[in-house]
């Protein structure tokens, strides 16, 4: 197998912007985990321009690892992460041309020519929340959710999802109430 040269480190310099942007648009933990699988699959498959082989990422793009960490990606809905890695690094990759192809032919499965990500709205939010059984009530520009003992309200800043949550209680000691907060710091 020959050695190429990789403009780029496909997790430090090229997956890692990637998953910056994403996480104003998917949950952290969805992130967490692609970059976990990432993290395995270079382990396995030694693809790192810093001291590993860069061309071992066309064995590790068709391998089992890899089709796993696709299936998770399309049941968390987040597969255009991966479309926009692999769109990121098939220029990183030029100079690989095994890898280049490889990386064509993966971004071609994934079936993304565009990588869009719904535009987030009040509407649309409102919709799921119900669907997911919540008690919802549009309050002006805002979502409320009252379950009783908990209020959360919800808006859009930015393109991004803004919240703010109260929880009602009693105690009956100021220790006690700084104990709650210190619960509610760790949410």
């Amino acid at each position: 197998m020959a050695r190429c040269d990789a403009g780029e480190d496909f997790i430090r310099h090229i997956a890692n912007k990637v998953f910056a942007d994403a996480l104003k648009k998917i949950p952290a933990s969805a992130v967490t985990e692609l970059r976990k699988r990432l993290g395995e699959l270079e382990d396995k498959y030694d693809f790192s321009i810093y001291g590993g082989r860069p061309e071992r990422l066309a064995e590790a793009l068709s391998s089992p690892e890899w089709r796993d960490l696709v299936e998770y990606a399309e049941k968390m809905n987040v597969t255009w992460v991966l479309a926009e890695i692999l769109k990121r690094a098939e220029e990183a990759y030029e100079g690989c041309t095994r890898v280049a192809e490889k990386i064509r032919a993966e971004f071609s499965r994934l079936g993304r020519k565009e990588v869009e990500v719904e535009e987030i709205t009040l509407e649309k939010l409102f919709r799921d929340l119900k669907y997911r059984g919540f008690r919802v009530a549009h309050e002006n520009d805002k979502i409320v959710i009252d379950e009783g003992n908990v209020v959360v309200e919800i808006g859009i800043e930015d393109g991004m999802i803004v919240y703010n949550i109260c929880k009602a209680g009693k105690t009956s000691s100021l220790d006690g109430l700084i104990v709650r907060i210190n619960k509610m710091r760790e949410i």
